[in-house]
């Protein structure tokens, strides 16, 4: 699949999923997860005091994003990440926020 093909894909799950939560939109990037496989950094944006929280609505959306990706034969495995305008970035987080190396191998 292509990039703008699996972005159309995630957000039309997640807003299902997470609409009432506060889910607005995702943004996905490759990148290569900690065992060296290529995955696809999933970041969805909450609107303003709302954040994706773990539990059973963040499970569920994993398991439909993987599910709708393998029934498109997209083998890439989601990697969740959720972002919101009240985050507060520290003096020398901007690294430690993006901690995933991309696809081209850089950090």
């Amino acid at each position: 699949m292509t990039l703008p093909e699996i972005e159309t894909l995630v957000n039309a799950v997640l807003k299902d999923i997470l609409g009432p939560t506060g889910f607005e939109h995702a943004e996905v990037e490759p990148c290569v997860d900690h065992a060296g496989d290529k995955a696809l950094r999933v970041t969805a944006h909450c609107a303003p005091g709302n954040i994706l929280v773990p539990g059973r609505p963040s499970v569920r959306a994993m398991g439909a994003l993987r599910g709708a990706l393998l029934d498109r034969d997209e083998e890439r495995c989601p990697h969740l990440f959720s972002a919101s305008p009240d985050d507060e970035i520290l003096d020398g987080d901007e690294e430690a926020a993006d901690d995933d190396t991309r696809e081209d191998g850089r950090a």
